[in-house]
């Protein structure tokens, strides 16, 4: 009798513990649920199409589309000459003269004059130089149109197309100016392994012979809704957005598309107009009570813009 009282008291301090534990159950569980139903502080943002490309760039330095060389109307020696490397010429202005190498001949020395628009890019003869007829005597640059030949990488020559165009900038001058590709080649230079590209400049103001420039082309250019890839959510291995529905967020699986930068277009699962969380105070679940604070730009970016 002895033994069982003894074992009774024994047993009699352990109802105080279970009461210690379920109190603090109480204080642990009963605030968390308070706190699921209280809503959640988020930043949204709006989706919207727009536009977005991909950049590639490369430098080239700009030259005349051709030259010509101008030639001796006549044997004879090289009189005079009236123009130099890098003067602008015009059609019927006159470039040298040309004196006919014959002791009896009395006949005025020949005036040479230019055929085309251009600069003069190199005079081939000198005073009192000998010449036949025929002879190449002055080098014309025809400026009237200026062309960039660049040298491009196998992995870039597929992403570029004839009539594309192109943006040339002359980082030195703060000068932009405007091209179109005019040529690429199907078979590369087998000494470096790249591909030449035909770039045809305006020839505007700004824009001179041996120009260093660098030439910027769009490639995969499409419109699209985009979300930065950091607000996607990956649960059972498929990617989702948080769409703020009302009140409440909703958890709608999204297809993604290719990617932009740090951003990737969404093929499937939100439409523009619709906003979705891109920040939240905790950790959201579908359904959630929420509140938007401050929203942000497309694709979930402060400002939206390209990628």
């Amino acid at each position: 009798m002895k033994q069982y009282i003894f074992a009774m008291n024994r047993k009699r301090p352990r109802r105080p513990r279970m009461v210690v534990f379920l109190l603090v159950l109480l204080a642990v569980v009963v605030p968390s649920a308070v706190a699921s139903q209280q809503p959640v502080t988020v930043r949204a943002a709006t989706a919207e199409r727009e536009a977005v490309w991909r950049e590639i760039v490369y430098a080239a330095r700009l030259r005349p589309r051709s030259t010509v060389d101008q030639r001796a109307p006549a044997t004879g020696i090289i009189d005079r000459i009236d123009v130099q490397a890098g003067q602008t010429v015009a059609p019927g202005q006159l470039l040298m003269t040309v004196r006919r190498n014959v002791p009896t001949d009395s006949f005025r020395p020949i005036p040479v004059e230019s055929f085309h628009t251009g600069v003069i890019a190199d005079v081939l003869v000198t005073p009192g130089q000998e010449v036949r007829d025929g002879d190449a005597i002055i080098r014309i640059a025809d400026t009237s149109s200026l062309i960039a030949e660049l040298m491009i990488s196998d992995k870039d020559i597929d992403r570029i197309r004839t009539g594309a165009a192109v943006t040339a900038i002359d980082s030195a001058r703060d000068l932009t100016l405007s091209g179109r590709v005019t040529r690429t080649a199907l078979i590369p230079d087998f000494r470096t392994g790249l591909f030449p590209v035909e770039v045809t400049v305006n020839a505007g103001r700004g824009a001179f012979v041996g120009q260093f420039l660098r030439f910027s082309f769009r490639t995969d250019q499409t419109t699209a809704v985009l979300v930065a890839r950091e607000h996607l959510e990956l649960r059972g291995g498929r990617y989702h957005l948080f769409v703020v529905n009302g009140e409440t967020v909703t958890m709608r699986p999204v297809r993604l598309g290719p990617e932009y930068g740090t951003r990737v277009v969404i093929t499937e699962g939100l439409n523009p107009g619709e906003q979705y969380v891109i920040s939240a105070d905790r950790r959201l679940q579908d359904g959630m009570p929420v509140t938007v604070g401050a929203a942000g730009g497309p694709g979930g970016r402060p400002g939206g813009g390209r990628p």
